[in-house]
């Protein structure tokens, strides 16, 4: 019930982003990541958005909520760190929920001309999500939206550097399920031509992925 009332709420601001930034003279710039677990999400857009900071630009930083989801769940519900955690359905719901609140929260705040750097698309939470859940409306109302508000999505390749044996309670899939999520992105994409149309795939070390992700980023906002 909390998504579906928070999904409501930002879908009408979402669309009157939608029409603001299509009349002023700066656009509003949200740019997310959308890849499998230790895809290099978050260390990539950490480097950009350090980037931008140390070249002058403003910018914010809207941090990857599944992370903090399942954090929360972890000491709410007494799991040790090393207890294996899962989520349903009515998780990913949420966790998307979250973040199109968190994203579009700093978009309305900072307004056009900003750089807002996320981490994490809403869609991520798509990928982990059953066929019948991701056809839900509800569902379908939040991928619209996501849309709307986004200026350019990453698609961050795998870095096939193995899997690290260190433990991060804070991660639930393993490489195995990591690679399988993988597989399910160019469907994504297939799927929804407007985020394919969006959409940047990013290869290689990290540095050239910071180059092509700022190459985008400063395209976009000319």
């Amino acid at each position: 019930m909390a998504a579906l009332l928070c999904v409501g709420f930002f879908a009408l601001r979402a669309l009157g982003l939608a029409e603001k930034s299509g009349h002023g003279k700066l656009p509003f710039m949200l740019f997310n990541f959308l890849g499998s677990p230790m895809s290099g999400k978050t260390t990539t857009a950490a480097m950009a958005f350090a980037s931008l900071k140390e070249d002058g630009f403003i910018a914010e930083f809207s941090s990857e909520q599944a992370r903090l989801y399942i954090a929360q769940r972890r000491v709410l519900q007494d799991y040790k760190p090393e207890e294996q955690l899962t989520l349903t359905d009515a998780d990913q719901l949420d966790i998307m929920a979250r973040q199109l609140e968190l994203d579009e929260t700093l978009l309305q705040a900072c307004g056009p001309g900003v750089f807002i750097i996320s981490d994490s698309s809403p869609l991520n939470s798509v990928l982990y999500m059953s066929p019948e859940c991701r056809r839900l409306p509800e569902v379908m109302d939040m991928v619209k939206h996501s849309l709307q508000m986004t200026t350019t999505t990453f698609y961050t390749h795998p870095i096939y550097r193995g899997w690290s044996d260190q433990r991060d309670p804070n991660r639930v899939h393993d490489y195995e399920q990591s690679q399988k999520i993988d597989l399910l992105i160019p469907q994504l994409l297939a799927e929804l031509p407007e985020l394919n149309s969006k959409t940047v795939p990013v290869w290689g070390t990290t540095s050239e992925r910071l180059l092509v992700v700022k190459d985008r980023l400063f395209m976009r906002s000319a």
